[in-house]
């Protein structure tokens, strides 16, 4: 079976050499179509599924037709993601700096006064690229100043031997005080980064290739970056990354791990996303961002207008099978 993509973004059509009757018919998939962003490609399909009648489509498919429609989604998904990337970081790179600046310090005064980071002990942080996103220099400060417990991202050479887990994963580090902070060397996007050489000397998130073994650093709160955020039709918050997975593997990792120890219900993460207004991507927009079963869903997010949009709970489990941990 040989499936071409159509030009129009989110579309798919497949050639199918299946059963007698259907060989070489051009089949419209409705469901990959850039109006179906909306949901996120989070339906499933069943044998039950019936396609809008339409040149090309069919009711009540069979499991060979199902399977052509999955592996469609499958190779749709990466590249919807990335062209609303490129739409995306054409529209920030427009933003001037001191619009940046402006809304990253009202993102900032409204994070100190929220009641979850206020009671949060162990808060994860991303350091900001110099352009383009929410920048988080005051916040990683007001944290260490207040006695927090800081981790910060690390990237490291994955442990793991699977073919679909990324060959570079994240952990989070902890930063001893300000002068710690402050010693750390910018890397070639510009962004703070620990030095390998002491990571063996800081407390981690997950640790090393023994992590499901050794005991929990827990987190209470974590802040994340993200290219677009939006809202699905059920109220959940969907984040578009930068494409490597970094934050999701992350998240499902230590998920599964607190799983593993019995400890996830009773130390719920608060995960919140901090968007400059430009990135949040309208409701009435044909671009909704796409997502899979791997990707996470926010709990809030914190806008360059000093908003506060909460979304639908966001349940403290894995969203990857453990044996791929």
């Amino acid at each position: 079976m040989a499936m071409t993509p159509e030009s129009d973004l989110g579309s798919a059509s497949i050639r199918s050499v299946g059963p007698k009757g259907v060989s070489h018919q051009k089949l419209f998939i409705l469901s990959l179509s850039a109006a179906s962003f909306r949901g996120g490609f989070s339906g499933t399909l069943s044998q039950n599924t019936v396609f809008h009648q339409q040149p090309g489509t069919i009711a009540n498919p069979p499991s060979w037709f199902i399977c052509l429609v999955r592996l469609a989604m499958a190779s749709s998904l990466p590249a919807a993601k990335q062209q609303l990337r490129s739409l995306m970081k054409q529209k920030l790179s427009k933003i001037t700096q001191d619009s940046i600046t402006t809304q990253s310090r009202c993102i900032f005064e409204t994070l100190k006064e929220f009641q979850p980071y206020k009671d949060a002990r162990r808060v994860s942080i991303y350091l900001a690229m110099p352009a383009a996103e929410v920048q988080t220099d005051a916040i990683v400060r007001h944290a260490l100043s207040v006695g927090k417990q800081v981790f910060v991202p690390y990237l490291h050479k994955s442990p793991f031997q699977t073919p679909d887990t990324p060959a570079r994963v994240m952990d989070m580090v902890h930063l001893k005080d300000v002068q710690d902070y402050e010693s750390l060397k910018l890397d070639k996007w510009g962004i703070p980064s620990v030095d390998p050489t002491t990571v063996d000397a800081r407390i981690r998130i997950l640790g090393g290739s023994d992590f499901q073994n050794s005991e929990p650093a827990i987190l209470d709160f974590m802040v994340v970056p993200g290219v677009a955020f939006d809202f699905d039709q059920s109220g959940s918050i969907r984040r578009l990354g930068h494409g490597k997975g970094f934050y999701d593997f992350f998240i499902n990792r230590y998920m599964a791990k607190l799983e593993t120890k019995g400890m996830a219900h009773e130390n719920p993460l608060h995960l919140y996303g901090l968007a400059l207004t430009e990135q949040m991507v309208p409701a009435t927009s044909e671009l909704q961002i796409p997502t899979d079963t791997h990707d996470r869903r926010l709990n809030g997010l914190i806008l360059g207008n000093g908003e506060i949009k909460a979304g639908v709970h966001e349940a403290s489990v894995s969203r990857y099978p453990r044996q791929d941990l």
